[in-house]
């Protein structure tokens, strides 16, 4: 009988981790970038070579402390523009779109990522 048992709540803590994992929220960093098609609510955010789409309409946005207060606008959503360097913790929902929950502002003009040129591409080390 109790060997039975074992694999019933095996089974049953397995099942319960796993739903309690799908709710778990993601922190990423990245730069907003122009995505492919602009819908309110919604940005694309660059960030180590992979590019997200997230849902921005819940999201309690602030600045961080390095955004001087010159810069800032009175809604710091506003300042969420292509460019804008921002952390982000967000869910992921049943169709696998992030959700934010949190947004800081970390710069609003990140440094762009720069590509090598082909110059430097076929340059060999001697």
């Amino acid at each position: 009988m109790r060997k039975m048992a074992l694999p019933i709540v095996a089974a049953i803590l397995l099942i319960s981790a796993a739903f309690l994992w799908a709710d778990t929220p993601g922190t990423f960093r990245g730069v907003v970038i122009h995505g492919p098609d602009i819908t309110p609510g919604w940005m694309y955010l660059k960030s180590g070579g992979q590019t997200r789409r997230v849902g921005i309409g819940r999201a309690d946005v602030m600045y961080s402390d390095s955004v001087p207060a010159g810069e800032r606008q009175k809604l710091p959503a506003m300042s969420i523009v292509s460019g804008a360097e921002v952390r982000v913790t967000a869910q992921q929902d049943k169709d696998g779109e992030w959700r934010a929950t949190k947004i800081e502002i970390l710069t609003l003009h990140a440094q762009p990522e720069l590509e090598p040129s082909e110059r430097t591409e076929n340059l060999r080390a001697t």
